[in-house]
């Protein structure tokens, strides 16, 4: 079932705060975390452009084989079982009964990969996300204070009412 657009860029504002949240942690991380989120990422970002088999699961073999063939130890996790747990754990991925090495994305791990993608791809990298996190921020600031004027406006409204009579 597809969202409504405002509620899919709504959903996607929110998992753009948490890829920055994981990111300002990753830097703080020792460096096997580290890795582990680095290989999060680039799983989830491979699932916007190259996993068209929604309901099919991944495995640990398919991931080392494919994904992770031509990136470096240091840089990337290829134990998989804590990237895996913690795909699952985020709410990314699904565990595929009586396999432990394999996963099944959920909606929210496909989107969480568009956004990674738009982030670290696009032409405007994370720049409308971050304007769209900000315009939703100064719109509901707006709205809020629209609302205390108007309580105020017709507050003084009555009191001079009062005060007349």
């Amino acid at each position: 079932m597809e969202l409504p657009i405002q509620l899919k860029l709504f959903k996607k504002l929110e998992l753009y705060q948490e890829l920055k949240f994981q990111d300002i942690k990753c830097e703080k991380a020792s460096q096997r975390l580290s890795k582990v989120w680095k290989t999060e990422k680039l799983i989830l970002s491979w699932t916007a452009q190259g996993h068209h088999l929604i309901a099919h699961p991944i495995n640990h073999d398919y991931v080392r084989g494919g994904l992770l063939k031509d990136k470096e130890k240091d840089n990337y996790e290829f134990g998989l079982s804590g990237t895996f747990t913690n795909l699952i754990g985020r709410g990314f991925a699904v565990p595929v009964e009586n396999d432990s090495s394999s996963i099944i994305f959920t909606p929210t791990g496909l989107l969480m990969g568009e956004v990674i993608n738009d982030v670290e791809n696009g032409k405007l990298g994370g720049m409308k996300y971050g304007f769209f996190y900000y315009l939703t921020w100064v719109a509901a600031i707006t709205g809020a204070l629209i609302i205390i004027f108007n309580f105020f406006e017709k507050i003084i409204k009555i009191f001079n009412n009062i005060c007349l009579h």
